[in-house]
């Protein structure tokens, strides 16, 4: 078998860009140690699967060409799934996922939908698109797929000691990269134009309107794909070359990705301290409770072992299938004359047994198809004096 070659794939990203997801790539690949058992594991990204296999033995090059020729099948078997399951159907009552329009979609990938090819490089407080000026809400949120120099350093050292085991990850990573800018050039919100009126058009250009491609409204995060190309980059290019090296690394990772990189300016923990709403929903009557906005990694399941109360939510989505019905009939109703929605949402609402809309103000969120509903159900029901605050409670029957 030869030396073991200790790589392996991020299965849970230290972070959204490619310095983050490089420390823990290169802390696999600098200290771990193999017993003559190749590592091996799945990686998924956005329905794409890529096997990264034991680069160093024999046998090696034959999975790699072995998953050439499965992953196809498996890339349009995901996108069929995606394209149906996403509210085409006839009778589909979920209107939880997506946009309900191509045109929608068409915009939203030629305004905030489309990665910045600026972005991947462009250090320090390059926000493009920048929602702090596009937004009429504030919001922080933004996209990282900033690489940043030093792991791009660590992958172009990994490509010059390994060009033959290398070119498979590479090839996957720019394809990702290419299909992350959407089907036009885009600039800080807005196609770049040539002659004052052409936009520049992309390969994604020709993709957009395919089965598995036409619900897709944030081709940005295919630019996962570079950054796992660029991680898995960096833990090979510090394997088997002592500790001294992958410790300098992992130091120099943490600088830019806390320092240069833009997402830094983001705040890296959560609050958990409960709010008087919350303490006071303890003591309202009986009933499960949905968040607002529906975004994981929010602080929802610390606030339920505050206020007690059921959750609509599971381990892993912030809306489980009754509350998924519930935004789907209030995004149904939300054109409604007044009475007329009030009167959908409550009775379907204390049909499922949910009593209690938490609406949280969260500047990190990005705007959704829910923003302006929440905001005109949160004055037709109206807030009690208990719920009122940061985080506000809507009694939806």
């Amino acid at each position: 078998m030869g030396r073991t070659r200790s790589v392996v794939g991020l299965d849970v990203l230290a972070c959204s860009h490619s310095p983050g997801c490089c420390l823990w790539a290169v802390g696999v690949g600098g200290f771990g140690r193999g017993h003559g058992v190749p590592y091996r594991k799945w990686i998924c990204s956005g329905g794409l699967w890529a096997f990264v296999d034991h680069l160093g033995c024999r046998g090696g090059r034959g999975h790699l060409h072995l998953e050439a020729l499965v992953a196809p099948r498996d890339i349009f078997r995901a996108g069929w799934i995606f394209s149906v399951g996403s509210g085409d159907r006839p009778g589909c009552d979920d209107g939880f996922s997506g946009q309900d329009s191509a045109a929608s979609i068409a915009t939203i990938l030629r305004t905030s939908g489309a990665a910045d090819p600026l972005s991947y490089l462009w250090p320090g407080s390059h926000w493009s698109p920048d929602f702090r000026i596009t937004s009429d809400d504030g919001e922080r949120f933004m996209h990282v797929h900033y690489l940043g120099f030093i792991s791009l350093g660590l992958g172009f050292w990994a490509w010059l000691r390994r060009r033959r085991h290398t070119g498979f990850l590479i090839a996957g990573g720019a394809v990702c990269l290419v299909l992350s800018l959407g089907p036009v050039l885009m600039h800080a919100a807005r196609p770049v134009l040539m002659s004052g009126e052409l936009a520049v058009p992309l390969p994604y250009y020709l993709l957009e309107a395919q089965i598995g491609f036409q619900r897709i409204d944030a081709t940005w995060n295919f630019s996962l794909g570079p950054v796992l190309c660029l991680s898995l980059l960096g833990g090979l290019a510090v394997d088997l070359r002592g500790k001294r090296l992958a410790l300098l690394a992992v130091a120099l990772l943490m600088f830019e990705a806390r320092v240069i990189s833009p997402s830094s300016a983001l705040p890296g923990t959560l609050s958990t301290v409960p709010e008087a709403s919350i303490l006071a929903l303890k003591r309202a009557p009986p009933g499960a409770v949905i968040n607002y906005p529906l975004l994981a990694a929010r602080s929802y399941l610390a606030e339920q072992s505050v206020h007690g109360k059921p959750v609509a939510g599971t381990p892993t989505e912030v809306a489980n299938p009754q509350a998924k019905r519930l935004w789907a009939r209030m995004l149904a109703e939300a054109h409604s004359d007044p009475d007329t929605f009030h009167r959908a949402v409550s009775t379907t609402a204390e049909r499922l047994g949910i009593r209690y809309l938490v609406i949280h103000t969260d500047p990190d969120a990005p705007p959704d198809i829910y923003t302006t509903m929440v905001r005109e159900l949160e004055m037709l029901f109206g807030v009690p004096g208990w719920g009122s605050g940061q985080t506000r409670v809507v009694v939806l029957w």
